[in-house]
């Protein structure tokens, strides 16, 4: 099985995420494991509970300000 690594801002409410959503929903789960990485801590519309209830998707956030996402992004992902 081949794991993948989807990396966004974060998985609020709107047509990327929902796009991102479409894309995982249809993936083949007997061949792929997806996984969500969120830069940013999570807004009040956010989808996330949807990903994990729904689409039974492992969610990890970074939970970095925009600031700590410049100077520090890159090197805490470590996938």
């Amino acid at each position: 099985m081949k794991k993948i690594l989807y990396i966004v801002s974060s998985l609020k409410k709107s047509g990327p995420t929902n796009q991102l959503s479409y894309i995982i929903k249809y993936l083949d789960k007997s061949k792929f494991s997806p996984t969500v990485l969120t830069l940013s801590a999570e807004p009040d519309d956010s989808m996330m509970e949807y990903f994990q209830n729904e689409l039974d998707v492992k969610i990890d956030s970074l939970k970095l300000s925009r600031v700590q996402g410049i100077l520090k992004g890159v090197s805490k992902i470590t996938y």
